[in-house]
């Protein structure tokens, strides 16, 4: 998982990339975690892909022993493992659980307008796009929210998907992003590109980050290095969208301060 690859699903079950052990007090689902990470989508992320379905996407080969996640416990019934798409149940779905995080409804468009660049694996772009573009549309009209994926590969294996508005319609857009994703991959995962301000998510000594991962109950790693010099890469991991949105919202937010 070196550059390319969504090591942050890896890290937060295994606690291979983090250098950490496990941690249950990280996940609200702590069986269903550490059964990814004992075979199943976690050891897909963490060999260098975001092929959660049990194949590493740099090298494209099929991982030994890999298998979906147990079912049953808490949010068993939102947990999808490689299904199709289910965008209207994921706009039904959104006042309710958005809600449940706080988030408002109704004053969302006077907030400040931003451009989220979320990055995608591009071998599930065409069925996030839909025939004929059905389900980019789909977003727009749910959302309010400009919603526009790159035709180019922004970095081997993902392309660049880009939500544009007031920050609060531009989230509801990464949510139904993050629900489309859990729904192909079996996991929430948001790979943002941060281009300001990472220090604000970081936090003196890195409590920014603890505060994020704590308060959400996901995974949260920056890297390093920039994307094709447009910003670092933060990645926000975790069972459920609702929990991965929220710390998305939180993490634009300290960018702003």
């Amino acid at each position: 998982g070196k550059g390319v690859g969504f090591d942050a699903a890896k890290a937060y079950f295994d606690g291979v990339k983090g250098g950490q052990p496990y941690d249950p007090g990280y996940d609200p689902t702590p069986a269903m975690a550490k059964g990814y990470g004992k075979g199943g989508m976690g050891k897909g992320y963490g060999k260098g892909g975001y092929d959660a379905y049990g194949q590493s996407g740099v090298a494209s080969q099929p991982l030994a022993g890999a298998r979906s996640a147990p079912q049953g416990g808490p949010g068993a019934k939102r947990q999808r493992t490689g299904g199709a798409v289910d965008l209207a149940g994921a706009v039904a779905s959104m006042p309710s659980e958005l809600g449940s995080m706080g988030f408002p409804f109704g004053d969302e468009k006077d907030e400040a307008m931003v451009e989220i660049s979320v990055l995608l694996p591009t071998d599930f772009t065409g069925q996030i796009i839909g025939k004929g573009g059905a389900h980019l549309a789909g977003i727009r009209a749910a959302t309010g929210a400009k919603i526009h994926i790159d035709r180019e590969e922004i970095a081997p294996g993902f392309r660049k998907a880009s939500a544009v508005g007031p920050l609060g319609l531009a989230i509801k857009a990464c949510y139904l992003l993050a629900c489309m994703i859990r729904d192909l991959a079996g996991a929430a995962v948001l790979d943002l590109i941060v281009s300001n301000n990472c220090g604000g998510i970081v936090g003196k000594g890195g409590t920014g980050l603890r505060r994020l991962r704590e308060q959400h109950q996901v995974k949260v790693t920056l890297e390093r290095d920039h994307i094709a010099g447009e910003g670092r890469r933060l990645t926000i991991a975790g069972p459920f969208p609702t929990s991965v949105t929220s710390c998305c919202y939180d993490s634009l937010r300290c960018t702003f301060d």
